[in-house]
């Protein structure tokens, strides 16, 4: 996550030029890749926008509540809108069975994420600077680490997160003797998510989890920034 609301804004808005650019390069050169390198760059950045509320309003409120809520829903919309797109652009990449089973699991993610919106809505959730960093401490995250139920849950969430993820990624292309072009044709694009993902995974639980945790909030930062100004490389 970035530092301050300042920061979280002019995130967003460097995400918003780069989506801007690769939605008309794409359509105007018929580049698919670019398209779904959009749709991935402005949902990203959503969460910059998310971040610049939750700075601004920095005490127990009914905004900072909403906009906490609204990181899980984000975090649902980058993987459900993700897939939908990417099963337009990329129709034949995969066997017609495996769209049938991602349709399958959209729907019922869309059912759990309704359920979880409003458990965590009964919560008192307050997202503020963690103690152990100037970083926001995600509140819907704390409230999903404290009791074994909620771990439950926030297992389920990962789950579809990540299962219908590498979906949208081209990642199950390998399964079937096949590679998703993409990665090909822009290797750093592709690259750059899951090395900097694999970092923070690094950093978080090898290096000390219970100081870094928050910086999951930052991955999503340096993502908007890193993944779009690469993106309009065509790198």
């Amino acid at each position: 996550m970035c530092f301050d609301q300042t920061t979280s804004l002019i995130t967003f808005y460097i995400s918003v030029v780069c989506f801007t650019y690769l939605l008309y390069y794409g359509i105007a050169n018929n580049n698919k890749y670019d398209k779904i390198a959009a749709a991935y760059v402005i949902l990203i950045g959503l969460m910059q926008f998310i971040e610049y509320f939750l700075w601004k309003y920095q005490t127990p409120s009914a905004i900072n509540h909403l906009f906490s809520l609204l990181i899980i829903f984000v975090l649902f919309l980058q993987q459900f809108l993700g897939s939908i797109v990417f099963m337009y652009l990329f129709p034949n990449l995969y066997p017609p069975i495996v769209k049938n089973i991602v349709i399958f699991l959209l729907v019922v993610f869309t059912v759990f994420i309704i359920y979880l919106l409003n458990w965590l809505n009964k919560k008192n959730m307050f997202s503020t600077p963690d103690k152990h960093s100037c970083r926001l401490a995600w509140a819907p995250f704390t409230v999903l680490a404290k009791t074994e139920y909620s771990r439950f849950l926030f297992l389920i969430f990962l789950f579809f997160y990540f299962g219908i993820g590498s979906y949208s990624f081209g990642a199950y292309s390998l399964l079937f003797g096949k590679m998703f072009e993409g990665w090909l044709k822009y290797p750093v694009r592709y690259s750059v998510l899951p090395l900097t993902f694999l970092l923070t995974f690094f950093i978080c639980f090898l290096v000390d989890g219970s100081k870094y945790i928050d910086i999951w909030g930052s991955y999503w930062c340096f993502a908007a920034v890193a993944f779009g100004i690469i993106s309009c490389l065509h790198i």
